[in-house]
């Protein structure tokens, strides 16, 4: 009888101890899932950031004639918005 109730007392502890130790740490499916939130929120804040860099651009040189400087900064935050959301197409899959 001491035999029985000591394997049972031992896989309590072992099973009690995996159970703690699975609800104590995070298990990987769900760091990956909040590595690819913070992933998208990231890449989302840079697309709203670079948007409001051309939103300022195309507002200060509304009626005025853009210098060649001006325009390729245009071009390229265009071209590098493009990519973000190209991105964000992705993570959203």
């Amino acid at each position: 009888m001491k035999t029985i109730i000591t394997i049972l007392t031992i896989l309590g502890f072992a099973f009690g101890g995996y159970f703690y130790i699975e609800n104590r740490y995070a298990l990987a499916q769900e760091l990956e899932k909040t590595k690819q939130r913070l992933e998208y929120k990231i890449i989302s804040d840079q697309t709203q950031s670079i948007q409001d860099r051309i939103w300022k651009i195309i507002d200060r040189f509304q009626k005025k004639e853009m210098d060649d400087t001006t325009k390729e900064e245009l071009r390229s935050l265009e071209v590098n918005k493009e990519k973000l959301n190209d991105k964000l197409k992705a993570l959203e899959k």
